[in-house]
């Protein structure tokens, strides 16, 4: 499987929802986390399928802080995560620049890989580091393409 075989698709069903749920669950599964707790993911939630199964999820959800683009999870079994992350965060924000938002919040684990990303890249801004959670709430502007700054 290839980057290149992978769809993103907006979730519009509770189907579509259900599905995310699941790919969620059976990662928690896998990585014999400690229990998966559901929650309400809302939209706009983009989903990577590849052969019809879900492979990557760029969920929202209501939190305190308001609407916050969390989780972004791509499966552990896909070795480079990166072009599934990148092309991800792009239709979530093609979704958001329709609707016209300029810039999101989004809840982020604290990896090297965030911080290029989202920092770096996208030129986020840390709000709030959640230190019980392992992440840092960010503000993100829309429309910043990641793979522009990107070298080849």
């Amino acid at each position: 499987m290839y980057p290149r075989d992978t769809t993103y698709l907006l979730c519009v069903s509770p189907k579509d929802y259900a599905s995310c749920h699941r790919f969620f669950k059976q990662e928690a599964k896998d990585q014999r986390a400690s229990g998966y707790q559901p929650f309400r993911i809302q939209f706009p939630t983009i989903r990577a399928l590849r052969d019809g199964e879900v492979v990557g999820v760029m969920a929202s959800q209501m939190t305190p802080q308001g609407l916050v683009a969390s989780p972004l999870h791509v499966a552990y079994w896909i070795y480079n995560h990166m072009p599934v992350v990148l092309r991800l965060i792009d239709a979530y924000e093609t979704v958001l620049e329709q609707a016209g938002v300029t810039e999101y919040k989004a809840l982020l684990p604290n990896r090297p890989s965030t911080t290029k990303v989202f920092c770096e890249i996208k030129g986020a801004l840390p709000l709030q580091v959640l230190e019980a959670r392992g992440a840092t709430l960010y503000r993100v502007p829309v429309g910043v393409q990641p793979w522009a700054s990107l070298k080849a």
